[in-house]
């Protein structure tokens, strides 16, 4: 169904409009978001299946063992195909980055908006959990920890995949927008920009309070 519509579709983008239409960066961006938020699903269940394993925990009770890493790679690499094909798709149509028509400007920039706060927030709340659960086996447990897995408590696995994907998710986004952002000097006074900003700085203030509550608590 979705190659049907979509060989449709691309045989006219050489129609007048087609290519910087608003309704098609909308469900370019939304595919993209999508396809990457797939990916991020099953590298989170993958790096936390590897990382229980570092952490000592036996092949027999592994989620991601004998087979299952490699259904998740596979779908990790669709995942990465298809978010690569989106992309190209949205450089090709030569307005990326430049957009003359309004809407489908607000779409890049909500795009961006929002991968670049799930990627901070990805961050903030793996730093948060885990440094929690640092704090709270140096206090309480640490030694036993220790000495009955020969390794890190194998719960903060979900937080160190946490950390990874959301660093990789907020450093590639915010990159590319930096990048948009030199080329066209107009995009520094976006409302969408300082929106993120401004929602970033909230964001990690929130985070970091919720933390000190925990700590003390």
């Amino acid at each position: 169904v979705f190659l049907l519509h979509w060989g449709f579709v691309q045989r006219r983008r050489t129609q007048p409009g087609e290519a910087t239409a608003a309704l098609r960066k909308l469900f370019l961006y939304v595919a993209l978001g999508f396809t990457i938020g797939f990916a991020l699903v099953n590298s989170y269940t993958l790096i936390t299946g590897i990382a229980d394993l570092a952490f000592g925990l036996p092949l027999d009770q592994s989620g991601i063992w004998p087979n299952e890493w490699l259904h998740l790679a596979a779908i990790i690499l669709a995942s990465l195909t298809l978010m690569v094909y989106l992309r190209t798709v949205l450089q090709s149509d030569g307005d990326y980055g430049a957009e003359t028509n309004r809407a489908a400007r607000l779409w890049r920039k909500l795009y961006f908006l929002v991968a670049c706060l799930a990627g901070l927030t990805l961050i903030l709340w793996g730093t948060t959990n885990l440094l929690n659960a640092l704090l709270q086996s140096l206090f309480d447990q640490l030694s036993s920890v220790l000495r009955s897995t020969g390794g890190l408590p194998q719960s903060w696995s979900g937080s160190i995949a946490q950390i990874l994907l959301g660093a990789l998710l907020l450093r590639a986004h915010w990159r590319e927008w930096q990048s948009i952002t030199q080329s066209s000097p107009a995009e520094l006074a976006s409302s969408v920009r300082r929106l993120y900003l401004y929602a970033a700085v909230i964001t990690s203030a929130a985070f970091a309070l919720m933390g000190s509550a925990t700590l003390f608590d």
